[in-house]
């Protein structure tokens, strides 16, 4: 629920948020969507970090197979950026 910088929505995912964790081999991890929508976050609000996570997000679409119709998953203030790396993952 944290802001990804000043003036931004709230996009990083809550940890209590049942939707944003699930539990693997008795720990809790996020998502595949609250993942990406983190590495998105995080991209968009550092301009040091923003290679990076998109190219995590990259790999995350690839690895997956993702079709930019998984973008209504996430928040709206990430869904055009990942809809872009979509098109450059799969173009």
């Amino acid at each position: 629920g944290d802001k990804e910088g000043p003036g931004q929505p709230a996009v990083f995912p809550d940890p209590a948020d049942p939707a944003a964790v699930t539990v693997i081999e008795d720990l809790p991890v996020l998502t595949l969507a609250a993942l990406i929508q983190s590495k998105l976050a995080c991209g968009l609000g550092n301009l040091r970090r923003t290679h990076k996570d998109f190219a995590d997000v990259v790999e995350l679409i690839a690895v997956r197979k993702q079709k930019a119709t998984f973008a209504k998953k996430l928040h709206e203030s990430v869904r055009w950026e990942f809809k872009e790396l979509v098109k450059r993952a799969n173009g």
